[in-house]
């Protein structure tokens, strides 16, 4: 039956919404379910009243039965007949329960198969219960309520109910060890692996058990298991044969006629063979767990030799190992600081979820360079850490480690980007402290940014790996392209659909919301993985094949300059301090009119007619801005993935000037850029957007793993590293020169400086609970400024360690 009309379904418990659901959707699906919970509750009503109105027929059958028998009985008997019928009633009812206990016994049966025991037995409702009652009231006016109170208990489909006794932890502490060679574990072990109740057991617990079995003679004709009887050993046949046999009716004539069933079976069965054993085979697991009867009786077929081990004996094994296991892990985990501030219950839980795995001598256990997504205890024996090739380190009992053992950490001097604002890292000029100037935060490389992304996405220590299990959520880089062609690659570690995650890969200018895909709107151009679609203000057109877990995707942006980008950049800034460090709180670019009329489906007059295609220029009445000759080519393992470039003519980072309130534009000032609202960082950004469990890791080069097959020319995006930063400080200089009491030295600072480890590099700032102090140098002792170019070779000699695949949780949020 479909689930959603199933009485006892709740359709609220199964909501399943994207996060980026709006309201509308929301209320169709309240409505939807209001219309399941109505159809449901009406259900449940039809089936009561059809169950009441049986109840009431079966009471009036029962009664009219009751008194013909009442009437006989006076007839016969006289005066006497009402304590003759209540004697006779209690008479009833006893040889009832007793036929009742029979029956139950009766149907009993099980199979020695143990994959196939489930067909066996069906469920069944319960004969005189109603779905849902559970009253199991006595019935007025016949005085027979006990007996109806054991019918409806009565399935005679189901087996009985079980039960073990309550063995204490560490109460048995005294092993129990039978000699045994080395032949006779081997061929135990062997024998055991075969059985499910032995599937899971670990080499300890194996050990124990192989340990405590003994040995024991069977005669031929001898009956081990007698069905029925309660259950205390499981056996495992070390020579000779046994056959297992259950009971049928005798009336059946489906039996075997030359076995002589045991004393204990009633005359109204038979025996009927269903299975044999030979040197190997086992039985009699279920008494190991449970204290219930035989389901089938065993019968030596000649002279043989078995092993046995009681239940008692096996439960304490199993117990004592679970629970030594389980404060060893206890123990592990408290002494993880990560992990120290949970409550004891918090950790038995997580105690609960740990999974024991063997290794064997030499076995890797996680290679450099893999995605981490395990956290490791070594529980017995000793590991040794090898990096590029050497030994750095060893494990022993008790140590822990995950991923690449670079561990996690949490960042509490980062402030998040919050809506309306933007924040860079700061730092003042040495021989200026009332002017700041703009310093790269922790990096020496082109990465994704600890800032400006969604707090639901992840990053590694490395900065180039993100992760991410909401709904699409993305990051970009710190470092813009404004003109030029550069290139980059994103290998998709997983995506294309691959467990529900998926991935997109394209470039964005900084007013694109990070908790949207890239393509969602006009600031962002975006390629997804699942159908190879472009995706530009949120419509999709048909332009290659996907790509998918494993394939590297390539971008190559070109944005030509065609014209002076001579431009009055605002450098009046001022500095907050949070968490002891310095940053820029920046007004965030806002979203224009122009181009939020794009995404307005509504105004027709104001939109392109064919909305579905793409890169050509917006219709009249949307005058906005563009790149000419700009484009993006995308790349699939270093091929092109079609023959035009996915986008031509981009939407120029610049938004159109706005006219004085009064004044009236001309013709040629329509598409006037605002060269004001450039601040340095406007331009385009690689971007990457990522669906429940998407993950990807930037290349930005120069080094690729598929060099693009293109005629064009093109630069590294690593090099924007060095050009934007250099771009910062000449811009900052300019800003601090333009400023009142300007000191008569400035000394410059080069991008090797900045991307060094040397503590002014992060200013005055604490760094994960330090306190560093930048040491003053000696003015007269500083190298003339150096040119970009000079710089460049010094700043790719510098490298990170390798950190990669290892994920920052979320950081602080920045207080308003």
């Amino acid at each position: 039956m479909d689930k959603y009309f199933e009485a006892d379904y709740d359709p609220a418990t199964d909501i399943n919404l994207p996060d980026n659901a709006t309201d509308q959707d929301f209320d169709s699906w309240n409505v939807m379910l209001d219309n399941v919970r109505e159809r449901n509750k009406l259900k449940q009503q039809r089936e009561a009243e059809l169950w009441e109105e049986e109840k009431r027929k079966e009471r009036e059958r029962e009664n009219i039965k009751l008194g013909r028998e009442k009437a006989k009985i006076a007839k016969l008997l006289g005066p006497d007949a009402e304590k003759e019928y209540q004697k006779r009633k209690k008479e009833a009812k006893r040889a009832r329960k007793e036929e009742t206990k029979e029956m139950i016994k009766s149907q009993v049966i099980s199979s020695i198969d143990n994959e196939n025991s489930s067909n066996l037995f069906q469920n069944a409702q319960p004969f005189g219960v109603a779905p849902g009652d559970e009253s199991h009231h006595e019935e007025e006016g016949d005085g027979l309520g006990d007996l109806h109170h054991l019918q409806a208990a009565v399935n005679i489909n189901r087996r009985t109910s079980v039960s073990a006794e309550s063995i204490k932890p560490n109460k048995v502490t005294t092993k129990t060890i039978i000699p045994k060679s080395d032949q006779q574990k081997a061929f135990l072990q062997e024998s055991l692996k075969k059985n499910f109740l032995f599937k899971n057991l670990q080499t300890e617990q194996y050990d124990d058990v192989l340990n405590a079995m003994n040995k024991i003679k069977v005669t031929k004709g001898k009956w081990v298991i007698e069905e029925g009887d309660d259950g205390d050993y499981f056996y495992v046949v070390d020579s000779g044969e046994f056959s297992a046999y259950i009971r049928v009716p005798a009336t059946s004539n489906d039996f075997d006629n030359d076995v002589t069933p045991p004393a204990s079976c009633p005359k109204e069965f038979k025996l009927k063979n269903v299975l044999d054993y030979t040197k190997g085979g086992s039985f009699g697991e279920l008494a190991l767990m449970y204290n219930a009867p035989r389901a089938a009786s065993i019968l030596a077929k000649s002279d043989s030799e078995l092993w046995s081990v009681d239940r008692l004996t096996f439960r304490s094994i199993l117990l004592n190992h679970t629970y030594n296991k389980r404060n060893l892990y206890d123990n592990f985990l408290s002494e993880v600081d990560l992990l120290k501030s949970l409550h004891p219950s918090e950790r038995s839980k997580i105690a609960d979820a740990l999974e024991s795995r063997s290794y064997s001598p030499n076995e890797v256990v996680i290679s450099q360079g893999d995605t981490g997504d395990a956290f490791y205890f070594v529980e017995q024996g000793e590991a040794d850490i090898i990096k590029n090739g050497e030994k750095v380190g060893s494990y022993k009992k008790g140590d822990y480690f995950a991923g690449q053992n670079e561990g996690f950490y949490t960042t509490e001097i980062l402030p998040m980007f919050r809506l309306g604002f933007r924040y860079y890292a700061c730092e003042s000029y040495q021989h200026k402290p009332s002017a700041f100037k703009t310093i790269p935060f922790r990096q020496n490389q082109v990465q994704f940014s600890m800032q400006d992304r969604s707090p639901h996405v992840e990053l590694s220590l490395d900065h180039r790996t993100i992760i991410s299990n909401s709904g699409y959520r993305s990051a970009r880089t710190s470092e813009p392209i404004r003109s030029g062609t550069y290139y980059y690659e994103v290998k998709i570690d997983k995506g294309g659909g691959v467990d529900e995650a998926h991935v997109r890969v394209g470039v964005s200018r900084r007013e694109a919301e990070s908790g949207a895909p890239v393509g969602y709107d006009g600031y962002s151009y975006g390629w997804r993985d699942i159908n190879g679609h472009k995706v530009h203000l949120s419509r999709s057109q048909k332009y290659s094949d996907g790509f998918t877990t494993g394939d590297v995707v390539g971008v190559l942006v070109h944005l030509p300059i065609n014209q002076p980008r001579k431009v009055s950049i605002n450098k009046t800034r001022i500095p907050i301090k949070y968490k002891e460090l310095l940053w820029f709180e920046l007004s965030e670019y806002p979203h224009t009119k122009e181009m939020d009329l794009l995404m307005d489906y509504g105004h027709e007059d104001e939109i392109p007619i064919d909305k579905g295609r793409l890169g050509k220029k917006s219709a009249k009445g949307i005058k906005i801005p563009r790149i000419p000759g700009s484009f993006i080519e995308f790349f699939k393992n270093g091929e092109p993935v079609a023959s035009e470039p996915a986008y031509t003519d981009l939407l120029d980072y610049l938004p159109k000037k706005k006219q004085p309130e009064g004044a009236k534009a001309s013709k040629k000032q329509d598409l006037k850029k605002d060269l004001d609202y450039d601040d340095g960082t406007c331009g385009y950004y690689p971007m990457v957007s990522l669906y429940k469990g998407g993950q990807a890791t930037l290349n930005p080069g120069p080094e690729f793993a598929y060099p693009p097959n293109t005629k064009h020319a093109y630069k590294p995006l690593s090099d924007r590293f060095g050009e934007f930063w250099e771009e910062m400080r000449l811009l900052d200089d300019e800003a601090c020169a333009e400023l009142p009491d300007v000191a008569d030295v400035l000394i410059p600072q080069s991008i090797a400086e900045l991307s060094g480890t040397d503590q002014q590099f992060y200013g005055t700032g604490s760094v994960d609970g330090a306190t560093p102090t930048a040491p003053k140098p000696d003015v007269s002792s500083q190298p003339p400024e150096v040119p970009m170019q000079d710089v460049q070779m010094q700043e790719k000699q510098e490298e990170l360690p390798d950190h990669s695949h290892q994920f920052i949780p979320n950081v602080d949020i920045l207080n308003e």
